[in-house]
């Protein structure tokens, strides 16, 4: 079941996130390399080493494409192609609107609900100002959420409201996110 995100008078036309622990638990270029595999719906590298997303986010994902908010990936990786490749591998399960049956579904990958992939070493910024072009939006419009505070500072600068993450994407990060672009929005428009 979606999450519902009542009592917000606005939302963001976009959410942006970082990759490495904010929406998993690794570094991709600490990870042993390719080749990645996927099978019985788990991404490996060339060690057996897991990658899987932190609980919430499928959730987190599903639920803002299902209130239209378009979703982009900023990355500073220098492991440009390792990380589009998990981006491209790693499946997301599918929300089950009926919680008594056990079974997970999956039918997408992360780059199936992705709506724009910046993976590249350089600044943050770079990377969103492409993503609100791709968009055709304000900085304004956009919350972000990374796990790097050098990061948050220099999106913020831009005007962007940024969420520290701090021990991986949550739904309690998500709402304090949108109820931070909401104070920053009523500062906008009051």
């Amino acid at each position: 079941m979606a999450l519902k995100f009542e009592g917000f008078k606005y939302l963001p036309k976009a959410a942006v996130f970082d990759l490495d622990y904010t929406l998993w638990p690794l570094y991709v270029d600490c990870l042993s390399g390719p080749p990645f595999r996927l099978k019985n719906h788990i991404v490996t590298d060339r060690s057996g080493s897991r990658i899987t997303f932190y609980k919430d986010v499928p959730l987190i994902l599903h639920s803002l494409k299902d209130h239209g908010i378009k979703i982009g990936i900023a990355s500073r990786t220098g492991a440009i192609s390792w990380a589009e490749k998990i981006v491209q591998l790693i499946p997301l399960p599918q929300i089950q609107e009926d919680k008594s049956s056990n079974s997970v579904t999956y039918s997408k990958t992360l780059k199936n609900v992705v709506d724009a992939i910046e993976i590249y070493p350089t600044s943050k910024v770079r990377h969103i100002k492409q993503i609100a072009k791709k968009f055709d939006i304000n900085l304004n419009e956009i919350l972000f959420f990374d796990d790097e505070n050098r990061n948050i500072h220099d999106i913020r600068g831009i005007g962007v409201t940024s969420i520290l993450v701090n021990n991986g994407m949550t739904v309690k990060v998500l709402h304090e996110g949108l109820k931070k672009f909401n104070n920053n929005m009523k500062d906008i428009y009051s």
